[in-house]
């Protein structure tokens, strides 16, 4: 799923790049509208196949999990909507603000981000949702990339707990250029080779044992950077 979802963002980056390269820098205005009008169709796209390449996953996934000596009741995945063109349009525009600098490839810079964001939206939702309508008490974790920065592996450490996006609240949200996955689990299920959330909280601990505040979720993150060399 991460390779697929790399692939689909590399498409959509190469894609925004040919916009990009398009515009006529010298006319910020013009640009700017260029970048409205093309941006959320973009995104919409590749958010299509993001959510399109979730639901048949699921639905592998869910058909060889292990049962439990129990017949599951069926179930398809269910695919979430793309991200509305005004809220794209929205971080085109705060985007848009370099366009009227003397560093007008600093709009570039930030629409990479988001658009890397949005296009793997979609996704993410359509396993969480899908989940939440599961008749098979299917929960999800957040599994970190090889990458991941130190929230998204605090985020990772609480392992495959979340029955809906409601119940996760900050699981659900992602920034720019992550690349951790929202797996389902079911009952009796293995998790994924290279996730180990109990590892994951030994980490965050061995943090929060530093800073002494476990209210304190900005200090222990700052100890984790230092700790694990991440972001």
């Amino acid at each position: 799923m991460r390779t697929a979802n790399r692939q689909i963002t590399t498409l959509a980056i190469r894609d925004l790049g040919s916009l990009w390269n398009s515009l006529d820098l010298t006319k910020p205005e013009a640009a700017r509208d260029a970048l409205l009008r093309s941006t959320p169709i973009l995104v919409a796209r590749y958010g299509d196949v993001a959510a399109t390449v979730a639901g048949d996953w699921y639905d592998d996934l869910r058909a060889k999990a292990p049962t439990g000596g129990r017949k599951p009741k069926a179930f398809s995945a269910a695919l979430a909507s793309t991200v509305a063109a005004d809220q794209v349009q929205a971080s085109v525009r705060f985007a848009a603000g370099h366009l009227f600098t003397d560093a007008p490839t600093g709009t570039r810079d930030v629409l990479e981000g988001a658009v890397q964001r949005f296009v793997l939206e979609p996704g993410r939702q359509t396993i969480a949702t899908s989940v939440a309508r599961d008749p098979w008490e299917a929960r999800w974790a957040r599994v970190p990339s090889g990458s991941a920065c130190a929230f998204c592996l605090m985020l990772g450490s609480r392992g495959p707990v979340y029955a809906s996006e409601e119940s996760a609240g900050g699981m659900g949200d992602y920034h720019n250029h992550c690349y951790c996955t929202a797996t389902p689990i079911w009952p009796n299920d293995e998790l994924p080779e290279d996730y180990d959330p109990e590892a994951l909280y030994t980490d965050y601990q061995a943090a929060a044992g530093v800073v002494g505040n476990t209210a304190d979720t900005s200090a222990i993150l700052s100890e984790m950077r230092q700790q694990l060399g991440v972001r």
